[in-house]
């Protein structure tokens, strides 16, 4: 089998992020479906890291609480709030240990020491011994800028993985959701998502805050892949990386689409989609992100391929409609709670309020 030739462009000789271990929240983002949770459990079963698991808690909260000079003041309804994102319970973290690690932080809180005491509490319950914590937020990739506003000298780390393998993944994660499958919708959707979270890489080249691997040499050269991150992370390797299946905390919930976190690596993945995917799913993948791919993008698209995509987009047309509705009805409670916040620093407000 030929090996993939489509490459990172990175500068060789990777320096060092700035910074020590406190410099701000380790995050693992990339295209969904490539990777991140196998990531996660591998840098987990490192005895000096601790992420959470997949949960964009500060891009969810950021639009109410982001402006916020202080957040203590705000902090019950801020608590609550946290505990209604999506997969922040996988957390395991309880009102009270959070309130806990507020109030042993003197002064003003911003909403990055915020996020920063939410990520520490999360280290130590789990793994107080670890030096480094962070957490899994795939679709970080996109907003890089944010994530970087609030932590200047934060570090990301980007996995990359073949589009075709991607999608074949994403199609076989809805078939067995039963919730259906559109597979010209899922086509365009991965190839978006891909061309966003490359063109975002690209971006950051040049950065040395950021750290992009393949994840296709995560699974053929696992310990030298393991060994660089951990060189950048400024941590010596730990074996326990490659035996990672064993001490995976992917939540039961979770296990029916990451359940391949609890096996070794296999190198089956890197070739599967090759039978999954119907040769016009491969040429309309391999065309919409050709500008990342090169040869490896394959043939020309055809006909039948463009008439694909053509349908692909007009389904995308559709549930962008509906998915703008939706964004703009959870939009009115947003605003409601941000008027709340700014009625708090008019005049006969608290002096705390005041200052948020």
């Amino acid at each position: 089998m030929r090996r993939t030739v489509w490459m990172l462009r990175m500068r060789p000789g990777r320096p060092e992020p700035p910074g020590l271990p406190g410099a701000g929240p380790v995050v693992i983002v990339g295209c969904q479906r490539s990777g991140t949770t196998l990531l996660r459990s591998m840098l987990n079963a490192h005895p000096d890291i601790a992420l959470g698991y997949e949960c964009d808690f500060f891009e969810r909260l950021a639009p109410v609480y982001g402006g916020l000079q202080d957040i203590r003041p705000h902090l019950d309804g801020f608590l609550t709030d946290l505990a209604q994102v999506e997969r922040f319970g996988y957390w395991r973290l309880s009102r009270a240990e959070l309130r806990a690690a507020f109030d042993a932080k003197p002064g003003a809180v911003s909403y990055a020491e915020a996020v920063w005491i939410i990520a520490g509490t999360y280290r130590d319950k789990h793994r107080p011994a670890a030096r480094l914590t962070g957490f899994k937020s795939p679709n970080t990739v996109q907003r890089l800028d944010g994530y970087f506003g609030l932590f200047p000298e934060g570090r990301v780390l980007h996995i990359i993985r073949d589009p075709r393998a991607v999608l074949a993944s994403e199609l076989k994660k809805r078939r067995r959701s039963g919730a259906g499958c559109n597979r010209y919708l899922q086509t365009v959707r991965v190839g978006r998502r891909y061309r966003r979270a490359r063109a975002a890489q690209l971006r950051f080249v040049a950065d040395p805050r950021v750290y992009a691997l393949r994840y296709e040499d995560l699974i053929r050269q696992p310990a030298d892949t393991l060994a660089g991150i951990c060189a950048w992370l400024r941590l010596p390797m730990a074996p326990g990386m490659l035996t990672h299946h064993l001490s995976a905390d992917t939540p039961e919930q979770e296990k029916w689409q990451h359940g391949l976190t609890m096996q070794p690596p296999q190198r089956a993945r890197l070739t599967g989609y090759q039978s999954e995917l119907t040769a016009v799913e491969t040429a309309a993948i391999g065309y919409m992100c050709r500008a990342y791919m090169g040869r490896e993008a394959g043939r020309a698209l055809g006909v039948s391929g463009a008439l694909f995509l053509a349908s692909g987009w007009a389904s995308w047309l559709m549930a962008g409609v509906a998915r703008r509705g939706a964004h703009l009805i959870a939009a009115v409670p947003q605003a409601r709670v941000r008027a709340s916040l700014r009625s708090d620093t008019a005049p006969g407000a608290t002096s705390a309020s005041r200052s948020g």
